[in-house]
């Protein structure tokens, strides 16, 4: 296959008191709702919408709490309108600004002129679930912010009576927006979203509340609690899931001991508030699912997220899914938050959710190392190739991290070999990049090239040596070997009788200057 040919199919070949919670008994499985048109006209926005700041006392919580309201363009002009309501909730460590002060939420609604209400609570670092663990005494709290989960919180704003963070979302908040705005108090007009933390809540509470809600986003949430590897998520692999809930968040510290402070040690309560437990539950058509992450997420959860998506897909729910690049920041959230509203826009007015496909990973190349005889025009090609289907190959398989490899080709422009370094290896991300080829007994030649995919990047890796690897070869460990010129050479003397392979390896010795009597293989007998 000539070279420019073989260059496009090998680019194309291939993210205070509490009272204990609910209970630990899960709650059964959600039926499908069925999809009656709602009996109001739902309005049609115009112009910008207002933001603005309120409050209202939740007995869930004992205190009073602010909320950030987006009332839609037009909200008002017709006393008889009533309009859908979306709750946005916040990320651990955020409040209830965070969606319009740095996720621009308004603007993204003023463009696609949104026909909702959008409710941002300040949800604490609650996980919007009711607490297990009663918090320390309120006046304690007050005064020196014993209890809460970071020194950021102001505790005026932040301490509660109670950490009953469930119960304030869905019975206090819900009740006091349906009774002081113009809302259509029915599920089917009522959705929810959110980001990290948030992201974990809209999807828990949507689903152990379908009763209430119609839709659920998550922006890089904690799509499934018990989900451990692997990382990068490999729908082939065997996934991993926590057993030990005592054990949750080690890694992740001090936020694994505040969650497992929430749900406890009881795993039924835990499973009765994961995302990927419940969705086993769920019946298609029962909610409509959003849910995204970027692929250099610090923490990881475009993995879960990975995992929810495929369970979702064997129970034939439909829903919307991306990964993409990203990390765990508002760069991501704000951009995301346009399609997550757009979902629900189509939601609400029973149109076709607008369908997203997952943007390839950012590929950052690193190093390239060009073996003697490779023309540079061919090595840039078949850098180019490598390049573009380490992209497409990374979003079917979900890799990341640092990725090595070498690509032989012979003095015809025809790939003979590939080798893959590091600790993936030949994994499923190397098999789709490239299947290998057949072996090759003309002269082969290589390049050797590093490249970061997603949350790898920023890396780094050490860069062979041909030195070194001449000395891997002398004492057979073939598997150390990354320089191009020493692959060339171990080539060559594979296809070699005896008297030329002495010949070929004392002339490369000799060249980079390494006594031959520090090579066994040169100097036996």
């Amino acid at each position: 296959m000539k070279r420019g040919i073989w260059i496009v199919a090998f680019a194309v070949a291939c993210g205070g008191t509490t009272k204990p919670g609910p209970g630990p008994t899960p709650p059964g499985p959600a039926k499908p709702i069925p999809p009656a048109p709602i009996n109001v006209t739902i309005p049609t926005a115009h112009g910008k919408g207002t933001v603005a700041t309120k409050s209202f006392h939740s007995d869930a919580l004992g205190v009073d709490k602010d909320y950030v309201i987006y009332l839609p363009g037009g909200y008002g002009e017709d006393p008889t309108a009533r309009w859908p309501v979306v709750y946005y909730l916040n990320g651990l460590t955020g409040d209830e600004t965070n969606w319009t002060e740095m996720g621009d939420l308004g603007g993204a609604a003023d463009a696609i002129n949104l026909p909702a209400i959008v409710v941002m609570p300040d949800g604490d670092d609650g996980f919007y679930a009711n607490s297990v663990t009663p918090r320390p005494d309120y006046d304690a709290c007050i005064k020196d912010g014993v209890g809460l989960f970071t020194t950021v919180k102001v505790p005026a704003k932040a301490c509660v009576k109670k950490a009953d963070y469930e119960d304030y979302i869905v019975k206090d908040l819900v009740t006091h927006i349906d009774t002081t705005y113009a809302t259509i108090n029915d599920r089917r007009a009522r959705g929810i979203a959110g980001l990290s933390m948030g992201g974990y809540g809209a999807l828990a509470l949507a689903m152990r509340h379908t009763e209430l809600f119609s839709a659920a986003a998550s922006h890089s949430g904690v799509d499934a609690l018990f989900y451990v590897g692997p990382h990068p998520y490999v729908s082939s692999d065997k996934v991993i899931l926590e057993e030990d809930v005592t054990q949750w968040g080690k890694m992740v510290e001090p936020i694994g001991g505040w969650v497992r402070g929430i749900f406890g040690e009881d795993r039924a309560n835990w499973e009765a508030h994961d995302p990927a437990t419940l969705a086993q539950k769920l019946e298609p058509g029962t909610l409509a699912l959003y849910l995204d992450c970027g692929t250099e997420d610090v923490f990881g959860l475009d993995a879960p997220a990975s995992y929810l998506h495929d369970l979702l897909t064997a129970r034939k729910i439909e829903h919307s899914f991306y990964i993409g690049p990203g990390r765990h920041d508002f760069d991501f959230w704000r951009e995301r938050v346009k399609h997550s509203l757009a979902f629900f826009r189509a939601s609400f007015l029973h149109e076709p959710v607008p369908v997203e496909e997952s943007a390839p990973p950012r590929i950052d190349l690193g190093e390239t190392i060009n073996s003697e005889g490779v023309a540079p025009d061919m090595a840039q090609h078949l850098i180019e190739g490598v390049v573009q289907g380490a992209a497409v190959c990374a979003k079917k398989t979900k890799a990341t991290g640092l990725r090595e490899l070498a690509i032989g080709v012979t003095d015809k422009a025809e790939l003979a070999d590939v080798k893959f370094f590091g600790a993936a290896g030949a994994d499923a991300f190397a098999q789709c990049l490239v299947p290998p080829p057949p072996a090759s007994t003309d002269t082969v030649r290589y390049i050797y090239i590093a490249f970061w995919i997603g949350k790898g990047v920023g890396a780094t890796q050490e860069i062979p040596k041909a030195a070194d690897d001449l000395a891997s070869l002398c004492a057979s460990k073939t598997d150390a070997i990354r320089h191009p010129d020493v692959l060339a050479l171990e080539h060559a003397m594979s296809t070699a009788d005896a008297k030329t392979k002495k010949a070929l390896l004392t002339a490369a010795l000799k060249k980079a200057k390494i006594p031959a009597k520090k090579c066994p293989l040169a100097t036996a007998k």
